[in-house]
């Protein structure tokens, strides 16, 4: 019997017998923006297999993203990986980000990721670029969402 599992913007059939994954059909990833008082709160739903495939071209294979051995640089590359891919701009003045942390999603196979930025006093713009997984899938679709305090 196949299990179909439906989380957000996320499929994936599972084959209970050998809880293998079947490779999905489409890209797509989720950035949610929240505007709080003195910074931006990021979090970023997206494949994990996606994400190892994109480090893997860059010469980092085998780092089980998500389950038991995971390799201990996982957060540094994910880190500098979005920073590579995806940029928020404030007016001038390029964002720098912190890393908060991650964790596995509902579906089995996808990842959230959480990242914070400062807000510069002053700035009336927030441009944010999202080439996430576009240098591996051309089909590869990124949605962004932001939420402002007013």
């Amino acid at each position: 019997m196949i299990w179909i599992l439906i989380a957000g913007l996320f499929l994936e059939v599972i084959n209970p017998s050998t809880s293998e994954m079947r490779a999905h059909d489409y890209h797509i990833s989720h950035l949610e923006i929240v505007e709080k008082s003195s910074s931006y709160q990021a979090i970023l739903h997206l494949f994990i297999d996606d994400l190892e495939l994109a480090l893997d071209q860059k010469g980092y294979s085998k780092l089980r993203i998500g389950l038991d051995g995971e390799s201990p640089q996982v957060d540094s590359l994910i880190l500098a990986y979005l920073e590579e891919t995806v940029t928020f701009d404030q007016g001038d003045f390029p964002s720098t980000w912190e890393w908060i942390g991650k964790e596995n999603g509902e579906d089995p196979m996808s990842l959230l990721c959480y990242i914070e930025f400062p807000k510069i006093a002053n700035q009336k713009s927030l441009i944010i670029q999202n080439k996430l997984l576009t240098d591996i899938y051309d089909d590869q679709k990124n949605i962004v969402q932001i939420k402002f305090m007013n």
